[in-house]
């Protein structure tokens, strides 16, 4: 279980992640959702070490703070939205980094990193640069280094963006199987739509606090409202 206490987040005085108080149960699916600038992505990395934060993180009882990068990442896989391809590694070398967390030789990770690969249909990419990768290709990839880790948390941000429909749906239909197998998956996401057949509990952000959470099936009204402008006061 991911625990948040009173997380703030602020950046150049500015308040992104204001006094967050929740906590997201694993298994389970659950969507993060809001509109542009919310602090959707800036709660991911939060999460993740990866930006300064006020407040607590815990999982369970352990003090997120206070883990080593491999630690955390034996918890944490995380599919960015931005995918970085400045990198001189193949597909088979960026699925084999995410096995840094296990003290395993280089032969047992890159043997351990095709059987993920063969899994998830992507030996044809094995030794294509990632930087001819395809925006989708790339994104499979990554979530294939991501799942190496073997974590008990998936972090996904924005993960249908660079897929076909044919690979989105492939996206859904894997997700609902990491998650009958135990894995928490925590998903930003505009298109709540595409994954309301995992029974989602969704989290709603504006302006940085929690405006809403539950079933997404029970937040209709909540949805509704959550991408209107806001009106100015006077």
């Amino acid at each position: 279980m991911i625990r948040c206490r009173a997380l703030t987040v602020r950046f150049r005085h500015r308040t992104i992640l204001s006094d967050l108080n929740i906590e997201i149960p694993k298994p389970g699916t659950h969507l993060l959702l809001g509109p542009n600038g919310s602090g959707k992505t800036t709660f991911l990395k939060a999460l993740l070490g990866l930006i300064p934060y006020h407040g607590e993180l815990f999982w369970a009882e352990t003090n997120l703070a206070v883990l080593k990068p491999r630690e955390k990442a034996r918890l944490l896989g995380y599919v960015p939205q931005t995918l970085q391809t400045d990198f001189p590694l193949n597909a088979r070398d960026l699925v084999e980094s995410g096995r840094f967390p296990f003290a395993e030789s280089k032969s047992t990770s890159r043997e351990n990193a095709e059987k993920l690969m063969q899994h998830m249909n992507l030996m044809d990419l094995a030794d294509s640069p990632i930087a001819s990768l395809s925006g989708g290709e790339l994104q499979r990839v990554v979530m294939a280094s991501a799942l190496a880790q073997e974590p008990q948390f998936l972090l996904l941000d924005e993960p249908a963006n660079h897929l076909d429909p044919y690979h989105r749906q492939v996206l859904v239909e894997s997700l609902q199987t990491f998650a009958a197998q135990g894995l928490g998956i925590l998903i930003v996401s505009h298109d709540w739509e595409l994954f309301r057949s995992l029974n989602p509990q969704a989290i709603c952000l504006r302006g940085g606090e929690i405006v809403a959470s539950g079933p997404l099936d029970d937040l209709s009204a909540e949805l509704g409202q959550l991408y209107q402008p806001e009106r100015a006061t006077t």
